[in-house]
């Protein structure tokens, strides 16, 4: 009996090695990257926020607030379209209404390389990556 489970189960094993890791679990980290000279820190949490430390200052995430207004900072993001989209969306913390969206398009090189090119002023989503563009940020993960 034991003869023919250990074939199976080492066929199962070899099927999970084989299993990409799903998109929601890969962004969730700290991730550090570079824009023109600028070192900056994203941290996507697993709920689906997103914040960025600016000047050693975290901006966005569940809830923080700009000029005495609560406010909220989530992504969005979309893999069975080509190139895979991701939008940062600001919204009031009360979830009454969304503010802004800014876009963008990523992609994964690896577990520890993420690609994103997002207009941050929020007018049009990018086509394709342009290792020139400087919305374009290579980002690597942290933790």
């Amino acid at each position: 009996m034991l003869s023919r489970i250990l074939p199976f189960c080492f066929l199962l094993s070899f099927q999970f090695l084989t299993i990409p890791f799903s998109t929601a679990q890969s962004f969730a980290g700290k991730w550090k990257g570079t824009s023109e000279g600028e070192v900056g820190m994203m941290t996507f949490d697993k709920k689906g926020y997103v914040t960025f430390l600016i000047d050693d200052k975290p901006v966005g995430g569940k809830k923080f607030s700009s000029e005495g207004v609560d406010l909220t900072m989530h992504y969005a993001y979309n893999e069975e379209v080509e190139p895979h989209t991701l939008d940062f969306v600001i919204a009031y913390a009360d979830g009454s209404m969304e503010l802004t969206r800014m876009l963008g398009i990523y992609k994964f090189v690896n577990e520890k390389t993420l690609i994103i090119n997002m207009d941050f002023k929020g007018r049009a989503r990018p086509q394709a990556f342009d290792d020139d563009d400087k919305n374009q940020v290579v980002l690597t993960r942290i933790k």
